[in-house]
């Protein structure tokens, strides 16, 4: 682990309680990795899962604070981004509260502020879903 969820919080514009992301895991220019504990109390929550657009925004928000995380490394201001587009979206099952999801991103292009990844997450070795999205930073 690089940084724990309370550090990762300070790296992200997302505040409480639209929080998604937990653990940094890895973060490489080309590869990112968070982990994220389901709880009762979480806002996209519904009927005991984490709904799909969380599992979406978790994504994004793995990018944020892998993307945070470099930069602060390289003694940069880390960035603001949004999301631009998801495309090629498969949902296949939703967590549980209580679970533990392990998000992976890999960086696919970078073509000037926009950054296209491929994301997807997990949860006890199953896919959730998978998506591509564009990430574009704000400058």
């Amino acid at each position: 682990m690089i940084l724990d969820a309370k550090s990762v919080e300070a790296l992200i514009p997302q505040k409480r309680p639209f929080v998604m992301v937990g653990d940094l895991l890895m973060a490489e220019e080309n590869k990112l990795e968070t982990n994220f504990n389901i709880s009762k109390d979480n806002v996209l929550v519904e009927n005991g899962e984490f709904s799909t657009p969380g599992l979406i925004e978790n994504i994004a928000q793995t990018c944020a604070a892998g993307f945070s995380y470099i930069a602060k490394q390289k003694e940069k201001d880390p960035q603001i981004g949004f999301i631009g587009s998801i495309s090629k979206l498969t949902a296949y099952k939703r967590p549980k509260v209580g679970q533990k999801i392990n998000t992976s991103v890999e960086v696919v292009t970078n073509f000037e502020n926009i950054t296209l990844i491929k994301g997807a997450n997990f949860c006890e070795g199953e896919i959730l879903v998978e998506c591509y999205m564009k990430i574009v930073v704000v400058k």
